[in-house]
This record gives structure tokens, sequence and C-alpha cells, in this order.
């Protein structure tokens, strides 16, 4: 089983650690389904805000800032319910501003997550 370096991935391990009961290896397979589903939900993110959707950026939104509360990535549980109010109150000016920051910071995370 690959080693998490828990350094070098920026969500709050106290809160994982309390879901996942200390199961390293639950704790990986947690961290690579969020990985995976998040990266599935970014196209649709982003074709979101391209489009000026903001019913589909509140709704796409609020998915992945649950999701990443779940999980401890307070960065992007932020960052995602910054979009969510972008849509809910449909003004989508600095959606793709914040929809980079997002990406930005899931890839960080992503890349520091060994695949299971």
């Amino acid at each position: 089983m690959a080693s998490l370096n828990r350094n070098a991935i920026p969500i709050d391990w106290h809160q994982l650690d309390a879901l996942c009961d200390g199961d390293e290896a639950f704790t990986l397979e947690l961290l690579n389904l969020y990985t995976a589903d998040t990266a599935s939900q970014l196209p649709r993110l982003r074709a979101a805000i391209a489009s000026a959707d903001a019913s589909a950026l509140a709704q796409i939104a609020h998915y992945l800032k649950g999701a990443s509360a779940n999980i401890g990535a307070t960065v992007l549980q932020s960052l995602a319910k910054q979009l969510e109010t972008n849509g809910r109150e449909g003004n989508l000016s600095g959606a793709s501003s914040t929809y980079e920051r997002f990406v930005e910071q899931f890839e960080q995370l992503r890349q520091a997550v060994p695949t299971a």
C-alpha cells in the first residue's frame, strides 16, 4: 500500500482521521474516490461558467463543497462555497478566476495523493 505524505496534502487531517477512524487504507481509498469524483465534475463546472448557467453552477459547486468538507479539504470547500454563492445570486463575475483557483488547489491535492 502506498503511504500518505500528510505534509503534502492540504487538508484537515484531524477531521479526516476522525471520519476514517485512523484507518490509513480507508483514508487513501476515500481520497482516491474524492479526487476521481471531483475531477469528473470539473468539466461540468467549467461548462456552467462558460454558458453562464447560474443554476448549474450553484448545484455543482454545492456538491463539490460538501464533498470537500467531508474530507477536510477546507480551501477547496471555501472556493466551492464562493462558486455556489455566485450561482445562487446569479452573479458570475469572478466565477472564472475562482474556478481557476479551485482547479489549482485541487491539482495540488490530487498530485499528492498516491493512487490506491
